[in-house]
């Protein structure tokens, strides 16, 4: 198991957020993963982060796929390890 953090951002439209944040809930289950957003939006669209401790990442590609009619572009993903 790899250690550190897993970053996901994306864009979702702000009439969308009801819908997608269902979509996320159901997908995490009772997993730590946390889901943050930016406080403004751009062009209707809001910015969505998530984020997986170590022990979670196997659940990303379940969550990819339930946000997937959700999203406004890409999904970026960024894998951050421990210096020490």
């Amino acid at each position: 198991m790899r250690s550190g953090r897993l970053y996901v951002y994306y864009r979702v439209a702000a009439a969308d957020q009801q819908a997608a944040l269902a979509a996320f809930v159901a997908a995490r289950g009772a997993a730590p993963v946390q889901l943050l957003r930016r406080p403004e939006l751009k062009d209707g669209l809001m910015t969505w982060m998530e984020v997986y401790p170590a022990e979670t990442l196997a659940l990303e590609p379940a969550i990819a796929s339930a946000l997937h009619p959700w999203l406004q572009g890409d999904r970026h993903l960024e894998h951050f390890e421990p210096l020490a």
